[in-house]
């Protein structure tokens, strides 16, 4: 199965890409539900999502649920790469969002996930993009805001504790 997804990445692109054609919604749909079904085919998803329109409200909202339910699936895997990767993403589109004014409360659960299952250097990043967000979220979701940013930073000084403490028994040590 995964080869002939691979002989039909064109058409699968200019389906679920094309910015000026408006494909109906089920089709769009029944070709994202083939491609998260078949196996192997991980190059082909993340070619897909990179080339996602997300300049119009109704695309933005679009690609969100398919990156979202791309997540989900990485989550259950439990690729470290990949859902490392899906965080700024998944924080950048939720600028996106908000832009538009649209509810940003499944974003900010998602992103809590992956931290559960990436790798620490990727909070500094999500942190400017959060720093970001605050600038333009809603009060209503302030909240959550800073509830990622707090868990992130509870991360990172963990780490850097670990690695300050084994410098220090290394320096104690060798010198």
């Amino acid at each position: 199965m995964g080869q002939s997804v691979e002989l039909l990445r064109p058409v699968f692109v200019h389906i679920l890409c094309n910015p000026t054609m408006d494909m109906c919604e089920s089709c769009k749909r029944e070709t994202w539900q083939l491609l998260m079904t078949s196996s192997n085919i991980t190059d082909l998803r993340t070619e897909i999502l990179l080339w996602l329109c997300t300049n119009r409200a109704d695309t933005c909202v679009d690609a969100n649920y398919r990156i979202l339910e791309l997540a989900d699936m990485m989550l259950l895997k439990k690729d470290t790469e990949f859902c490392t990767a899906l965080i700024p993403l998944i924080a950048s589109l939720t600028i996106q969002l908000l832009e538009y004014g649209h509810e940003p409360t499944q974003n900010f659960c998602m992103i809590l996930d992956l931290f559960e299952c990436c790798h620490n250097y990727i909070g500094n990043i999500t942190l400017v993009l959060m720093a970001e967000i605050i600038l333009i979220c809603p009060a209503a979701y302030l909240f959550n805001v800073l509830q990622i940013c707090k868990y992130i930073y509870k991360i990172n000084l963990f780490h850097f504790y670990i690695y300050i403490k084994h410098y220090l028994f290394y320096k104690i040590i060798f010198f």
